[in-house]
Protein backbone atom coordinates (compact mmCIF):
# COMPACT_ATOMS: atom_id res chain seq x y z
CA UNK A 1 0.00 0.00 0.00
CA UNK A 2 1.07 3.25 -0.62
CA UNK A 3 1.40 5.77 1.78
CA UNK A 4 2.08 9.96 1.04
CA UNK A 5 4.93 11.31 2.93
CA UNK A 6 3.64 14.14 5.10
CA UNK A 7 5.46 17.19 3.68
CA UNK A 8 4.68 16.66 0.34
CA UNK A 9 6.68 18.79 -1.74
CA UNK A 10 4.50 21.27 -4.58
CA UNK A 11 4.22 20.04 -8.20
CA UNK A 12 7.14 22.27 -9.57
CA UNK A 13 9.86 21.00 -6.66
CA UNK A 14 9.46 17.29 -8.28
CA UNK A 15 10.29 19.15 -11.77
CA UNK A 16 13.17 21.56 -10.37
CA UNK A 17 15.21 19.32 -8.22
CA UNK A 18 17.46 16.67 -10.09
CA UNK A 19 19.81 14.45 -8.68
CA UNK A 20 23.94 14.02 -10.04
CA UNK A 21 25.18 12.59 -6.92
CA UNK A 22 24.10 10.45 -3.61
CA UNK A 23 24.47 13.75 -1.91
CA UNK A 24 21.81 15.13 -3.76
CA UNK A 25 19.69 12.34 -2.48
CA UNK A 26 20.18 12.68 1.44
CA UNK A 27 19.90 16.12 1.43
CA UNK A 28 16.40 16.32 0.66
CA UNK A 29 14.48 17.34 3.54
CA UNK A 30 12.42 14.14 2.91
CA UNK A 31 15.55 12.22 3.45
CA UNK A 32 16.52 14.00 6.81
CA UNK A 33 13.25 13.33 8.05
CA UNK A 34 13.94 9.68 8.78
CA UNK A 35 17.29 9.71 9.80
CA UNK A 36 16.35 9.68 13.18
CA UNK A 37 13.09 7.70 12.74
CA UNK A 38 12.65 5.05 15.61
CA UNK A 39 11.05 2.62 12.98
CA UNK A 40 12.60 1.89 9.71
CA UNK A 41 10.98 3.91 6.64
CA UNK A 42 11.16 2.99 2.74
CA UNK A 43 11.28 6.14 0.58
CA UNK A 44 11.59 5.64 -3.56
CA UNK A 45 12.38 8.55 -5.49
CA UNK A 46 11.13 8.06 -9.45
CA UNK A 47 13.39 9.61 -12.07
CA UNK A 48 12.88 11.04 -15.38
CA UNK A 49 15.40 10.51 -18.17
CA UNK A 50 17.02 14.16 -16.89
CA UNK A 51 17.57 12.53 -13.58
CA UNK A 52 14.73 14.89 -12.54
CA UNK A 53 12.51 13.93 -9.41
CA UNK A 54 9.43 12.54 -11.05
CA UNK A 55 7.70 11.34 -7.65
CA UNK A 56 8.43 10.67 -4.12
CA UNK A 57 6.79 8.05 -2.25
CA UNK A 58 6.98 6.48 1.29
CA UNK A 59 6.26 3.03 0.25
CA UNK A 60 5.90 1.73 4.09
CA UNK A 61 7.08 1.73 7.39
CA UNK A 62 8.31 -0.84 9.47
CA UNK A 63 9.90 -1.62 13.10
CA UNK A 64 13.01 -0.71 14.60
CA UNK A 65 14.91 -3.51 12.89
CA UNK A 66 13.50 -4.35 9.88
CA UNK A 67 10.47 -3.38 7.08
CA UNK A 68 9.36 -5.49 4.91
CA UNK A 69 8.22 -4.26 1.20
CA UNK A 70 6.99 -6.39 -1.82
CA UNK A 71 9.27 -5.70 -4.93
CA UNK A 72 6.28 -5.59 -6.99
CA UNK A 73 5.03 -2.75 -5.23
CA UNK A 74 8.23 -0.93 -5.76
CA UNK A 75 7.78 -1.94 -9.85
CA UNK A 76 4.39 -0.69 -10.08
CA UNK A 77 4.71 2.70 -8.16
CA UNK A 78 7.78 2.88 -10.92
CA UNK A 79 6.01 2.30 -13.65
CA UNK A 80 2.56 4.47 -12.82
CA UNK A 81 4.82 7.40 -12.43
CA UNK A 82 6.54 6.98 -15.51
CA UNK A 83 9.78 6.61 -13.68
CA UNK A 84 12.98 5.53 -16.14
CA UNK A 85 14.86 5.12 -13.26
CA UNK A 86 14.38 4.76 -9.29
CA UNK A 87 16.43 5.44 -5.66
CA UNK A 88 15.71 3.68 -2.97
CA UNK A 89 16.23 4.93 0.43
CA UNK A 90 15.84 3.33 3.70
CA UNK A 91 17.23 4.34 7.59
CA UNK A 92 18.58 1.85 10.02
CA UNK A 93 17.32 2.79 13.73
CA UNK A 94 20.17 1.23 14.87
CA UNK A 95 22.51 3.33 13.27
CA UNK A 96 24.48 0.46 11.50
CA UNK A 97 25.54 1.15 7.86
CA UNK A 98 26.09 -2.34 7.40
CA UNK A 99 23.71 -3.75 4.85
CA UNK A 100 21.42 -7.12 6.14
CA UNK A 101 21.30 -10.23 4.20
CA UNK A 102 17.41 -9.05 4.04
CA UNK A 103 18.94 -5.74 1.95
CA UNK A 104 20.99 -7.38 -0.62
CA UNK A 105 18.34 -9.65 -1.24
CA UNK A 106 15.93 -7.06 -1.70
CA UNK A 107 17.67 -4.92 -3.14
CA UNK A 108 18.58 -7.52 -6.15
CA UNK A 109 15.24 -9.05 -6.51
CA UNK A 110 14.12 -5.34 -6.98
CA UNK A 111 16.72 -4.37 -9.54
CA UNK A 112 15.81 -7.50 -11.54
CA UNK A 113 12.02 -6.80 -11.62
CA UNK A 114 12.65 -3.07 -12.89
CA UNK A 115 14.82 -4.66 -15.89
CA UNK A 116 12.34 -6.04 -17.44
CA UNK A 117 10.22 -2.90 -17.68
CA UNK A 118 13.50 -0.84 -18.92
CA UNK A 119 13.58 0.73 -15.36
CA UNK A 120 17.03 1.32 -13.67
CA UNK A 121 17.88 0.83 -10.12
CA UNK A 122 20.38 3.91 -9.44
CA UNK A 123 21.08 3.06 -6.24
CA UNK A 124 19.91 2.03 -2.63
CA UNK A 125 21.18 3.79 -0.06
CA UNK A 126 21.08 3.40 4.11
CA UNK A 127 20.91 6.38 6.14
CA UNK A 128 21.71 6.51 10.03
CA UNK A 129 21.51 9.69 11.76
CA UNK A 130 24.71 10.71 10.66
CA UNK A 131 25.97 8.81 8.14
CA UNK A 132 25.27 6.97 5.11
CA UNK A 133 26.03 4.24 2.71
CA UNK A 134 25.84 3.71 -0.97
CA UNK A 135 24.93 0.46 -1.85
CA UNK A 136 25.69 0.76 -5.41
CA UNK A 137 29.30 2.46 -4.57
CA UNK A 138 30.29 -0.42 -2.41
CA UNK A 139 28.94 -3.30 -5.13
CA UNK A 140 26.00 -4.06 -3.43
CA UNK A 141 23.87 -3.93 -6.47
CA UNK A 142 25.50 -6.61 -8.54
CA UNK A 143 24.01 -7.99 -11.85
CA UNK A 144 25.09 -11.20 -11.15
CA UNK A 145 23.18 -11.96 -7.74
CA UNK A 146 22.20 -15.36 -7.77
CA UNK A 147 19.21 -16.10 -5.51
CA UNK A 148 17.19 -18.59 -6.04
CA UNK A 149 14.28 -15.38 -5.24
CA UNK A 150 15.57 -14.27 -8.84
CA UNK A 151 14.70 -17.25 -10.49
CA UNK A 152 10.79 -16.51 -9.84
CA UNK A 153 10.89 -13.16 -12.10
CA UNK A 154 9.80 -14.89 -15.62
CA UNK A 155 7.57 -14.57 -18.24
CA UNK A 156 4.34 -16.10 -15.98
CA UNK A 157 4.91 -12.45 -13.70
CA UNK A 158 5.56 -10.07 -16.54
CA UNK A 159 2.26 -10.95 -17.78
CA UNK A 160 0.69 -10.80 -14.43
CA UNK A 161 2.00 -7.36 -14.24
CA UNK A 162 0.72 -6.18 -17.63
CA UNK A 163 -2.77 -7.88 -16.86
CA UNK A 164 -2.97 -5.43 -13.78
CA UNK A 165 -1.44 -2.57 -14.98
CA UNK A 166 -4.31 -2.75 -18.75
CA UNK A 167 -7.02 -3.44 -15.56
CA UNK A 168 -6.36 0.07 -13.90
CA UNK A 169 -6.05 1.49 -17.71
CA UNK A 170 -9.59 0.87 -18.17
CA UNK A 171 -10.88 1.55 -14.88
CA UNK A 172 -9.46 5.33 -15.73
CA UNK A 173 -10.95 5.39 -18.94
CA UNK A 174 -14.09 4.10 -17.34
CA UNK A 175 -13.56 6.74 -15.21
CA UNK A 176 -12.90 9.72 -17.54
CA UNK A 177 -16.05 8.46 -19.52
CA UNK A 178 -18.37 8.62 -16.46
CA UNK A 179 -17.39 12.36 -16.81
CA UNK A 180 -18.86 12.69 -20.39
CA UNK A 181 -22.28 13.10 -20.93
CA UNK A 182 -24.55 12.22 -23.94
CA UNK A 183 -25.72 15.02 -26.20
CA UNK A 184 -27.96 15.66 -29.24
CA UNK A 185 -26.84 18.96 -31.28
CA UNK A 186 -29.96 20.15 -34.29
CA UNK A 187 -28.87 22.27 -36.46
CA UNK A 188 -30.47 24.05 -39.48
CA UNK A 189 -27.86 24.88 -42.58
CA UNK A 190 -28.79 27.67 -45.05
CA UNK A 191 -30.87 25.75 -48.07
CA UNK A 192 -28.98 27.78 -50.63
CA UNK A 193 -25.96 25.98 -49.96
CA UNK A 194 -25.17 23.20 -53.24
CA UNK A 195 -25.82 19.05 -51.90
CA UNK A 196 -21.75 19.27 -51.54
CA UNK A 197 -21.27 22.09 -49.11
CA UNK A 198 -23.92 20.81 -47.14
CA UNK A 199 -22.60 17.39 -46.87
CA UNK A 200 -18.80 19.13 -46.28
CA UNK A 201 -20.50 20.79 -43.02
CA UNK A 202 -22.16 17.85 -41.99
CA UNK A 203 -19.45 16.30 -42.27
CA UNK A 204 -17.25 19.01 -40.23
CA UNK A 205 -18.91 18.78 -36.99
CA UNK A 206 -19.35 14.96 -37.15
CA UNK A 207 -15.36 15.20 -36.70
CA UNK A 208 -15.19 17.59 -34.70
CA UNK A 209 -17.52 15.71 -31.75
CA UNK A 210 -15.66 12.50 -32.88
CA UNK A 211 -12.81 14.08 -31.12
CA UNK A 212 -14.35 14.26 -27.90
CA UNK A 213 -14.93 10.82 -26.79
CA UNK A 214 -14.27 7.27 -28.23
CA UNK A 215 -17.56 7.11 -28.97
CA UNK A 216 -19.42 6.83 -32.58
CA UNK A 217 -20.84 9.49 -33.29
CA UNK A 218 -24.91 9.20 -34.74
CA UNK A 219 -25.67 11.42 -37.67
CA UNK A 220 -29.31 11.90 -39.31
CA UNK A 221 -28.72 14.36 -42.63
CA UNK A 222 -32.74 15.31 -42.35
CA UNK A 223 -32.38 17.19 -45.68
CA UNK A 224 -34.87 20.31 -45.93
CA UNK A 225 -37.72 21.07 -44.55
CA UNK A 226 -40.35 23.76 -44.45
CA UNK A 227 -39.60 26.55 -41.74
CA UNK A 228 -42.56 27.76 -39.16
CA UNK A 229 -41.25 31.19 -39.87
CA UNK A 230 -38.33 32.86 -42.40
CA UNK A 231 -35.13 32.73 -40.50
CA UNK A 232 -32.74 35.12 -42.92
CA UNK A 233 -34.98 35.22 -45.76
CA UNK A 234 -34.99 31.38 -45.92
CA UNK A 235 -38.36 29.37 -46.09
CA UNK A 236 -36.96 26.28 -45.61
CA UNK A 237 -33.32 24.66 -44.33
CA UNK A 238 -31.05 21.59 -44.20
CA UNK A 239 -31.67 19.97 -40.87
CA UNK A 240 -28.52 17.48 -39.68
CA UNK A 241 -29.12 15.95 -36.13
CA UNK A 242 -26.02 14.18 -34.64
CA UNK A 243 -26.13 12.11 -31.19
CA UNK A 244 -22.35 12.07 -29.39
CA UNK A 245 -20.79 12.34 -25.86
CA UNK A 246 -18.78 15.24 -24.81
CA UNK A 247 -18.18 17.34 -21.46
CA UNK A 248 -19.63 20.62 -20.84
CA UNK A 249 -17.13 22.59 -21.75
CA UNK A 250 -16.57 20.79 -25.55
CA UNK A 251 -20.72 21.88 -26.09
CA UNK A 252 -18.98 25.98 -25.35
CA UNK A 253 -16.29 25.61 -28.24
CA UNK A 254 -19.03 24.16 -30.25
CA UNK A 255 -21.68 26.51 -29.82
CA UNK A 256 -18.79 29.39 -30.39
CA UNK A 257 -18.29 27.62 -33.83
CA UNK A 258 -22.08 27.90 -35.04
CA UNK A 259 -22.41 31.07 -34.00
CA UNK A 260 -19.26 32.40 -36.48
CA UNK A 261 -20.64 29.68 -39.19
CA UNK A 262 -22.16 31.57 -41.90
CA UNK A 263 -23.66 28.05 -43.09
CA UNK A 264 -25.62 27.54 -39.72
CA UNK A 265 -28.99 29.32 -39.33
CA UNK A 266 -29.92 28.00 -36.28
CA UNK A 267 -28.91 25.65 -33.57
CA UNK A 268 -29.96 23.60 -30.04
CA UNK A 269 -27.77 21.19 -28.17
CA UNK A 270 -29.28 19.49 -25.16
CA UNK A 271 -28.10 17.04 -22.75
CA UNK A 272 -29.84 13.80 -23.30
CA UNK A 273 -32.33 12.39 -20.54
CA UNK A 274 -34.99 9.87 -20.60
CA UNK A 275 -37.41 11.95 -21.92
CA UNK A 276 -35.53 13.66 -24.39
CA UNK A 277 -34.66 10.41 -25.67
CA UNK A 278 -37.88 9.11 -25.61
CA UNK A 279 -39.50 12.54 -27.50
CA UNK A 280 -36.79 13.55 -29.96
CA UNK A 281 -39.40 15.86 -32.09
CA UNK A 282 -39.36 18.11 -29.02
CA UNK A 283 -35.96 19.24 -30.37
CA UNK A 284 -36.97 20.13 -33.40
CA UNK A 285 -39.07 22.88 -32.09
CA UNK A 286 -37.67 26.23 -33.60
CA UNK A 287 -38.87 28.64 -31.52
CA UNK A 288 -36.41 27.17 -28.68
CA UNK A 289 -33.25 27.16 -30.86
CA UNK A 290 -30.64 29.23 -30.79
CA UNK A 291 -29.83 32.07 -33.96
Amino acid sequence: MEIEIQKKPPKEYKKDIQVKSTTDVVELEEIKEIRNAMQENMILIGLDRGNHIRTLKLMGLGTNRYIEINSKDILRTALISGSDSIILVHNHPSNSLKASSEDLHFTNITRKFLEVFNIQLLDHIIVTENEHLSMLNEKLVNKEYKDKGIDIIDKTLIIEENIKLKNENEKLKIMEEQFMNKYESVIIIKPTLTDEETKDTINKYKENFEKFSNQPVKVEDLGKKKLAYEIQGNKEGSYAVFTFYGKPEDISETERQYRIDDNVMKFMTVKMDMEAEENPEAMEDEDDMEM
